[in-house]
């Protein structure tokens, strides 16, 4: 069986965090090997994570420390994802992309619009008129009411 300090490097390659075991008995110095080889999901809560995952460990175990990217404890139940994002943010700096320098308008060309295509008169050319169509029903008389009229018992108009 590892030791306690064997574990806790266990879970640190496996999980991405760094947790701190408190053994019920001073005379405790080894503990069941942490048996897990896919880490935990990022959404999971680290209570989520304690309850499943350490389930082997509570006779054994006065007090576990879930630790932070900087070596400070975690005082509240976040996620995992945020927790290993602690560890990122400790090793490499911030977490928010770089914003690339902005370039100087006169870096960038500015292209004349296009001309609009012309007639070989050198006018633009017209539109088309636009023609209206008399809209009447196909035998030439009065269209009936429409149905949402007839649905509603409105009399016919007459004209």
């Amino acid at each position: 069986m590892p030791t306690i300090a064997q574990v806790e490097e266990q879970i640190y390659v496996c999980e991405g965090f760094r947790v701190r075991f408190t053994p019920l008995k001073a005379s405790t110095k080894t503990l069941p090997s942490y048996d897990f080889v896919v880490m935990a999901p990022q959404r999971w809560r680290l209570s989520d994570w304690k309850n499943a995952r350490l389930r082997a460990y509570v006779p054994l175990i006065r007090d576990i420390t879930v630790l932070r990217g900087g070596g400070a404890p975690a005082k509240t139940d976040v996620q995992l994802g945020n927790l290993r994002d602690t560890y990122f943010a400790a090793k490499y700096g911030s977490l928010a992309p770089d914003a690339p320098p902005i370039a100087p308008l006169a870096a960038f060309p500015v292209r004349p619009e296009p001309a609009p295509p012309s007639s070989p008169s050198g006018k633009a050319p017209a539109k088309p008129p636009s023609v209206k169509v008399p809209v009447s029903s196909r035998s030439g008389k009065t269209p009936s009411r429409s149905p949402v009229a007839k649905a509603r018992g409105r009399p016919r108009k007459r004209s």
